[in-house]
């Protein structure tokens, strides 16, 4: 009781003094929501305008009721320290009282776990461009909301905030773009709507993507990156991205290049500050795992249309076996058991062998069991998923331990899981140089080691 009492004393706290930070230095706001991809979103956004502009964004994923606030702030997360928040408190009432130097834009996330989150904050935030990620079919972070159509009408707070004459940029290809469009020109006739997708129509139109790939040792092929053709107003120009793999990813790309694009920036200069994007820490990252393997790091979080874009991405990268160690799905609600067995019944298609973290994870291991085998592949790689080449635990220690008898040379390890099954702790025990964890993986900080 004490402890919730403490914590909206301290959101509220930093409520006030967000508004009137933001009331005093005027800086002009980038704003993301949507239900997937809104971290990598705003890092591209913030990789393709930093050499530009004068900016701060969100740190690591903060964009809840506290942390955009502390984004604000410019501000670290305190977790449960008292002394930190009267810190954080009074840096914030020094930016008040006195004229302090403070960004000129501000490229905030914006997130919501609960009904109402996103219409707080929408009430004084009000952004110059918002950029809506999308909501897939089966969302992640449902399980506070009554209904998908709920979180859909939670996110578009943010989207009828922006100020007028402002620009609102929004996934072509999402399932409810063409309502929401229509929506949005009914709620912000005086705000320009762009899109950007890989479906005919988008403003900003990704096509021929594929993988790059460097050649070592005796004529064998590493992953190096994707490749892809955008079009613009007429323009057409290819982009190479190093380090970053699946279609999910080129998606934040899209969305920089846009904002950038309506801050009047050079299309081409963009473009080639995007080369250097880099994902975030446990966001499809290519990591060298040991005995010669590679890993591909998504163990930040995952969700059902994540998981399916990076279960694509791992059949489609060249590799000699495919190993896939997935975890639970959180925050689900009634689609929980549903989701996890539909995923069971795609991982077989490309997938050698498959190990499962946790109670809920445990259904894909169920309907995976129930597929038909899946003959070899030419280079003798595979030969379907047979019940010895699928394991369940509830622990990632124990899927760890049985893991690592089973890396050779070659092998492409794709690990997956929700925040709660705590995957980058296995992503640990299998990569090349554990000594580089504080800089590759996600969740380092030492209140999380303490988890």
């Amino acid at each position: 009781m004490i402890k919730k009492l403490f914590r909206s004393i301290i959101v509220a706290l930093l409520a006030v003094e967000s508004r009137a930070i933001l009331r005093k230095y005027k800086p002009k706001i980038i704003a993301i929501t949507g239900n997937l991809g809104k971290t990598s979103t705003k890092d591209a956004i913030y990789q393709a305008l930093a050499p530009h502009l004068n900016l701060r964004r969100s740190e690591k994923s903060f964009n809840s009721e506290i942390g955009v606030p502390l984004s604000i702030l410019g501000r670290p997360n305190v977790w449960g320290s008292a002394k930190g928040w009267v810190s954080n408190l009074l840096h914030g009432l020094g930016l008040i009282l006195f004229r302090e130097p403070y960004p000129e834009w501000l490229v905030l996330e914006v997130g919501a776990d609960r009904v109402g989150d996103i219409k707080q904050l929408a009430k004084w935030l009000k952004p110059n461009i918002a950029v809506f990620t999308g909501v897939p079919a089966v969302p992640v972070h449902i399980e506070f909301f009554p209904t998908r159509d709920s979180l859909v009408k939670e996110k578009r707070f943010l989207l009828a905030s922006v100020r007028s004459g402002g620009t609102i940029i929004v996934n072509h290809d999402d399932a409810d773009t063409a309502e929401l469009i229509t929506w949005l020109k009914q709620h912000q006739g005086e705000c320009t709507i762009i899109s950007y997708g890989f479906n005919e129509g988008a403003s900003f139109r990704a096509s021929n993507d594929n993988y790059i790939y460097d050649t070592v040792g005796e004529g064998m092929d590493v992953p190096k990156g994707i490749t892809f053709k955008f079009d613009h107003a007429g323009n057409s120009m290819p982009l190479s991205v190093a380090g970053i793999f699946g279609r999910q990813q080129i998606y934040p790309i899209l969305a920089a290049l846009a904002v950038g694009t309506v801050l009047k920036l050079n299309l081409v200069t963009l473009s080639q500050g995007l080369t250097e994007y880099e994902a975030p820490s446990g966001r499809g990252r290519l990591l060298k795992g040991e005995k010669g393997s590679l890993i591909l790091d998504d163990s930040y979080n995952s969700s059902p249309l994540a998981l399916e874009a990076a279960l694509e991405a791992l059949g489609a990268i060249k590799a000699g076996r495919r190993i896939a160690v997935l975890g639970d799905m959180m925050e689900l609600g009634s689609q929980t058991i549903e989701a996890h067995r539909a995923v069971g019944k795609q991982v077989t298609k490309s997938v050698d062998f498959l190990i499962t973290v946790g109670l809920r994870a445990k259904f894909i291991a169920e309907a995976a069991k129930e597929q038909p085998a899946r003959p070899p592949t030419e280079s003798g790689a595979g030969g379907g998923m047979s019940p010895d080449k699928i394991m369940s635990f509830d622990e990632v220690s124990a899927a760890a331990t049985a893991l690592e008898p089973l890396i050779t040379a070659g092998d492409l390890i794709l690990v997956k899981g929700s925040q709660s099954t705590r995957l980058e702790k296995l992503v640990l025990e299998i990569m090349a140089d554990p000594t580089l964890a504080p800089n590759l993986l996600c969740r380092q900080e030492k209140e999380w080691e303490e988890r």
